[in-house]
Formats: C-alpha cells, sequence, structure tokens
C-alpha cells in the first residue's frame, strides 16, 4: 500500500518480535503471543464510525458484514491466555478483511439460504 512503508514495517517488526520474545523467554515459562485486530470501534473512533456512511464502508470490506467488538477481542484474548501450550502467534482478528485481499468490491459469494451473491455498496477507494 503506498505511503504505508512506516506502518507496515511496525507491523511485521510487532510479528517477528512476537516469535523472537516467545523462543527466547520460553525457558522461563514465559509465554508471547500478540493479537492483530482490524476494524473495532472504539472510544478514539466513535466520531468516524457515528456516521453511518463510514461503518457501511466498513462492513461491506469483511465477509462477516460486520465490525468486530471489543468483547471480539477479549474473547480471544482470554483464550490465548488460558492456553498454556500456546507461545510465538499473532491472532489476525478482522473478519476475514485479509483473507478477502485487497478487494473491496468483490462481490461475496452466494450463501446457502441466500438468494443471490451479496454485493459490496462500497465506491470508497484507498488506491491513488
Amino acid at each position: 500500500v503506498e505511503y504505508m512503508g512506516a506502518y507496515a514495517a511496525s507491523k511485521a517488526a510487532l510479528d517477528s518480535l512476537t516469535r523472537c520474545l516467545a523462543l527466547e523467554w520460553a525457558a522461563d515459562g514465559i509465554r508471547v503471543n500478540a493479537i492483530a485486530p482490524g476494524v473495532v470501534p472504539v472510544e478514539r473512533t466513535q466520531a468516524a464510525f457515528a456516521d453511518p456512511a463510514v461503518t457501511d464502508m466498513w462492513k461491506a470490506k469483511l465477509p462477516t458484514d460486520r465490525l468486530g467488538s471489543v468483547a471480539d477481542v477479549a474473547n480471544a484474548t482470554m483464550t490465548m491466555i488460558t492456553n498454556e501450550w500456546l507461545t510465538g502467534t499473532v491472532w489476525i482478528l478482522d473478519g476475514g478483511q485479509l483473507s478477502r485481499g485487497n478487494y473491496p468490491d468483490r462481490p461475496r459469494p452466494a450463501v446457502p439460504g441466500k438468494s443471490k451473491p451479496v454485493a459490496s455498496s462500497s465506491s470508497v477507494s484507498f488506491e491513488s
């Protein structure tokens, strides 16, 4: 993604650091894991998500057709911290956004029980 070098490098660094520290500290019984959340409305983003168009734009990019919640992240965190054999992992909690790729306008495939494929309603592009 253009102009995202610092962001991309820092994310890659945190992924790598998670694995490295997990290896270095495992012998001391210290586990290191990370969670990489996707779109989760929180206090600092309330103003943006107060606009239904912003919420709809993001939902259209997610195969789950919903934004994440603080509870989604908390539940994953509880699972992560209670599993004593889990270390060196990064869990991506993004509602399937990464799996879908950088194709925000790609229609979703037909779902059993629905009459037709769900089309994306997004007309916003983040590319120049």
